[in-house]
């Protein structure tokens, strides 16, 4: 399947930008290995303070892992395979909660967070300035973009339409774990996502704004 680099496409004041999978910036855990997905602003780092929002990937090869606190982020996550189960820990008390794959989990950063079972997970962390929202897509469905930015992340080889009022604007063909970002859209414009996988979903859709 051809390999798009990172290029730029601009219909009237919207960005459209290909990350490849090998510009993903990787790096080791206590648990695993992280693919670091989206970071912002562009200049930021990965510590409390210093980013407003993050996407990323990662295994978790411990069968109790305990998270970094992140005081004054939100955080959403969702398992790309198997089954966890979390406790959450904060002055209001103890949540715990299990947690099937391709289902979104919103916790506060503040919380001390433990996790129980191995998988590949995906993590959305924001300020509470943002609005953070991130879904599982499956084979032929489609996705009504929103101000702000959307991100999608390829969990398998996907060919990407996009359309305005049902109309095609211009067909994306990714490998599996490049993204497409998609920054200042408004409700005009639709995503439909195909793929020669059918047994899961193909795209993880996050959204920021």
């Amino acid at each position: 399947m051809l390999m798009l680099k990172e290029t730029f496409q601009d219909y009237s004041k919207m960005k459209i930008r290909v990350l490849a999978k090998e510009e993903l910036k990787i790096s080791q855990w206590s648990g695993g290995e992280t693919r670091q997905v989206f970071l912002s602003p562009a200049h930021g780092v990965y510590e409390i303070g210093k980013f407003d929002y993050r996407l990323s990937s990662a295994t978790v090869e411990l069968k109790e892992s305990i998270f970094s606190e992140l005081t004054d982020y939100h955080r959403l996550i969702m398992s790309l395979d198997n089954e966890i189960r979390l406790k959450h820990e904060s002055p209001e008390g103890i949540q715990e909660l299990t947690l099937p794959p391709f289902q979104a989990h919103a916790f506060s950063g503040d919380d001390q967070t433990t996790s129980y079972g191995q998988c590949t997970d995906f993590n959305l962390i924001y300020k509470p300035m943002y609005k953070g929202s991130m879904k599982a897509l499956n084979k032929a469905e489609q996705e009504t973009l929103d101000t702000g930015v959307t991100i999608i992340y390829c969990l398998a080889d996907v060919a990407i339409d996009l359309k305005k009022n049902k109309e095609l604007i211009k067909s994306y063909q990714l490998e599996k774990y490049s993204s497409l970002i998609l920054e200042d859209m408004t409700d005009e414009y639709q995503l439909e996502f195909n793929s020669q996988e059918s047994f899961q979903p193909i795209v993880i859709c996050s959204k920021i704004q």
